[in-house]
């Protein structure tokens, strides 16, 4: 256990530590700038791989949200259903768990009183959307089952960007591809929907799907009419359903709930399936719960294969960055042979100065880390537009955490070697006493430390 002394001691060692920096501050310099750039890239990748891969849902309790997949013998994703069964599938559920309906975000031409119209991303979602997230409103109200008029509700960065945070906004008209909208209110900050890569400025109801000509991606299991109000054709699959299953609940049992209903769906549509095969395959589909924790995924799957490569190959740029470094320190180390010495004839233990010098290069490192986190902010800021998904980035607790875990693994690493080499170099000079009178004059300044 830490106590007061060791903790001085350590104040002390940091102390001794940044004079022996400003002795050498080319060097210094040098080493920090060196490594903020093989760290700051380590960061701004994890920034990205923490945004992608690992990051929840900004929403209440993310672990209880699972995505309805569909299976099948010759497809497995995420699954499309029509607005029809989504109600009678929402009405199934047993007591305590909620599901909700989105569609993917699109662009549409928006415009605000006195001004010109622009492209804004929207998406349509059931009513019980934002209550069943925990998402609650900055100002105004959000979404709810009982919205029939043609209303929506603002992200906070559109609310940011077009109305200058003006609470005024709440009861404003806005035109959506040429139809007219009430604004009710405007969602917290933070909250971007469920999919990776998709930032909606605004929220409509499904309801509205006929007045602004929501066109965005469907299929079709038999007769219907895409150029028809979609709601009310139980064949056109349009809609991606997640479920919130409290932690009572068993999502087999959910499951099983799920597929009765979905059965029944399809031995309504099978009629529209010719071949004895086709109609055996079609019959075989289900749907299952994933966890939906980290929201739809798939630009997570698209991405992950690339920034695991990224991840790496910048570690590899880290671990060189620390072989040259080390090589560096080693010729530093030699021409402090004889300080090293004097400090071990006048009583300092090995393991003393091992501390000393690992506090030295990891003071290097939680500096280069510093720099680095600088870097990161813009290198991170960059790297979405390279792998094409747009994400809102942000450092967090984690992204700090891997830094200074980071920094200070690459400080040890770094000065590990020199440090026993050089310690190693001058044991034989602590076997020969110094001769009263001998030790230099700056010994007794250097006693101090010890």
């Amino acid at each position: 256990m830490w106590g007061g002394r060791s903790i001085n001691i350590l104040l002390q060692d940091a102390h001794y530590a940044l004079r022996t920096m400003r002795r050498s501050p080319g060097f210094a310099s040098v080493t920090i700038l060196t490594l903020a750039l093989g760290i700051g890239a380590n960061a701004a990748l994890f920034t990205v791989f923490d945004a992608v891969l690992l990051k929840l849902l900004p929403v209440r309790d993310p672990r209880e949200l699972a995505v309805l997949q569909e299976t099948g013998p010759h497809e497995t994703g995420r699954a499309l259903v029509s607005y029809p069964l989504f109600q009678r599938l929402r009405d199934a559920m047993p007591a305590g768990v909620e599901l909700i309906a989105s569609t993917i975000a699109k662009s549409f031409t928006v415009a605000t009183s006195g001004a010109a119209t622009h492209p804004a991303d929207g998406q349509l979602v059931s009513g019980e959307y934002f209550a069943a997230l925990g998402v609650r409103p900055i100002v105004g109200r959000l979404l709810t089952p009982g919205d029939g008029e043609p209303v929506a509700a603002l992200s906070y960065k559109y609310w940011e960007r077009r109305y200058n945070r003006n609470p005024q906004a709440v009861g404003s008209a806005v035109t959506i591809n040429g139809a007219p909208f009430t604004i009710v209110g405007v969602a917290e900050p933070g909250f971007f929907g469920l999919s990776v890569g998709e930032r909606p400025d605004f929220w409509a109801p499904l309801s509205m799907q006929a007045q602004i000509l929501y066109s965005g991606n469907y299929a079709s299991s038999g007769n219907s009419d895409s150029r028809k109000p979609w709601l009310p054709q139980p064949d056109v699959r349009w809609l991606h359903v997640m479920a919130r299953i409290p932690s009572l609940q068993s999502p087999q049992t959910v499951a099983a709930v799920l597929n009765v209903v979905f059965r029944q769906d399809l031995e309504r549509a099978v009629q529209f399936r010719s071949g004895e095969r086709a109609r055996r395959l079609f019959l075989q589909r289900r749907l299952e719960l994933q966890p939906g924790g980290q929201g739809f995924s798939e630009p997570r799957a698209a991405s992950r294969r690339p920034l695991r490569v990224l991840m790496a190959m910048v570690g590899v740029v880290l671990l060189i960055v620390c072989a040259n470094l080390a090589n560096l320190l080693l010729s530093r180390a030699t021409a402090r042979r004889k300080e090293i010495a004097i400090r071990l004839s006048i009583g300092a233990s090995r393991a003393r100065v091992l501390r000393q010098l690992l506090t030295e290069s990891t003071l290097l490192g939680l500096l280069g880390g510093g720099v680095g986190l600088l870097l990161a902010v813009w290198g991170s800021a960059a790297l979405p537009r390279l792998l094409s998904i747009p994400l809102d980035l942000k450092l967090d607790f984690r992204v700090v955490a891997f830094t200074a875990a980071l920094s200070v693994s690459t400080g040890i690493l770094l000065g590990l070697a020199p440090a026993l080499g050089s310690t190693g170099s001058t044991r034989g000079w602590r076997s020969r006493p110094a001769r009263q009178g001998s030790a230099p004059a700056g010994a007794a300044h250097l006693a101090r430390f010890w």
